[in-house]
């Protein structure tokens, strides 16, 4: 994300049970997935930076397929959907029931307010345009997935972004075939990016970068729009806390000491009032975590992160470039 200057990274077929949502040291990963913990082939995620995850005020895991987070703008919302269609040989009831999903979440949506929907459609909507809707410098020819797609994208008037600037093949293709070889190379466009027609002057670029570290026959599409992010006012800024301290016999001790005699008493003082004993429960805990668990002043390092895997990272990268053969070879051995 770094490298690619991106704020907020829509995943498909993350594979990932349950739903919920994860803390990393680049931001926050919301995910979505199967209930059943032995099968879990799908699945949607969207990976959000430190500063745009501030503005972040819903999140709605519909499906293994079909996922949303909400945010709050200067102005109006924001809904970033996710998805991961089902595959050209599924099924056309497959197909209508991921299209009913997203429908699903669309009805929630109100029509001022800017909508992103984004992800592998597994189909192929091709050079030809529709006005409006689907610029005229897409890839390949549109196969029957791809109509649907397209009544689709007609149903809800929003624009397929990167169909929209001229660019060379490879900023457009966002997949290529595992098999390929010397003598067939297969080259599609199937991961899409849009945006409600009403927001079209808010694009500025949108295209794929083949050169990403990836391990994944997809090529991330890169989009960029111009909108202004509201920062949600938090309630009390804290001090951050480093939780690795409660490893410690000693201090974890402590902690539970002092959390087990504070909340004891708060709870015989304002036993009666639920929202008064709420707000007396947090700042207890916020109270003793800021005391006895708070962050030195010093940058923090990824111990995981050593100079032999950056190599590494940065020997993919040219690898996938230039010879995938060998990029498939270092990606096996890592």
């Amino acid at each position: 994300m770094n490298r690619l200057k991106v704020n907020i990274f829509g995943i498909s077929e993350v594979r990932w049970p349950g739903s919920g949502k994860c803390i990393t040291d680049g931001g926050t990963f919301y995910y979505s997935g199967s209930d059943d913990q032995q099968k879990h082939p799908n699945g949607v995620g969207i990976l959000v930076d430190k500063e745009t995850n501030k503005a972040v005020t819903g999140f709605v895991p519909l499906s293994e397929r079909v996922m949303m987070i909400q945010l709050e703008t200067s102005k109006i919302r924001t809904n970033i959907i996710q998805v991961y269609a089902p595959t050209a040989q599924s099924e056309d009831r497959e197909i209508d029931e991921f299209y009913g999903q997203i429908e699903q979440l669309w009805k929630n949506i109100k029509k001022h307010e800017v909508t992103i929907v984004m992800g592998d459609f597994n189909a192929k909507i091709g050079r030809r345009g529709v006005v409006d809707v689907i610029g005229e410098h897409g890839l390949g020819q549109r196969n029957e997935r791809g109509e649907r797609l397209v009544e689709f994208v007609q149903e809800k008037d929003i624009v397929v972004t990167n169909t929209l600037f001229k660019l060379p093949p490879r900023r457009l293709y966002t997949w290529r075939s595992p098999q390929d070889t010397k003598d067939k190379i297969v080259r599609n466009q199937i991961d899409y990016v849009m945006i409600n027609k009403r927001y079209r002057n808010s694009i500025l670029s949108a295209k794929t970068y083949p050169g990403a570290d990836m391990a994944s026959d997809h090529n991330p599409v890169v989009a960029t729009f111009k909108l202004t992010l509201k920062r949600i006012r938090q309630s009390k800024k804290s001090t951050k806390m480093d939780f690795t301290r409660l490893r410690n016999s000693e201090t974890r001790s402590r902690v539970e000491k002092r959390l087990t005699e504070e909340l004891q008493t708060s709870h015989s003082r304002d036993k009666g009032d639920i929202n008064i004993e709420w707000e007396k429960i947090k700042d207890t805990i916020f109270e003793i975590g800021n005391k006895e668990l708070s962050c030195k002043n010093e940058k923090k390092k990824n111990e995981w992160m050593t100079d032999e895997i950056i190599e590494l990272m940065r020997t993919r990268r040219e690898a996938k470039t230039t010879e995938n053969n060998r990029y498939k070879s270092i990606h096996r051995d890592k």
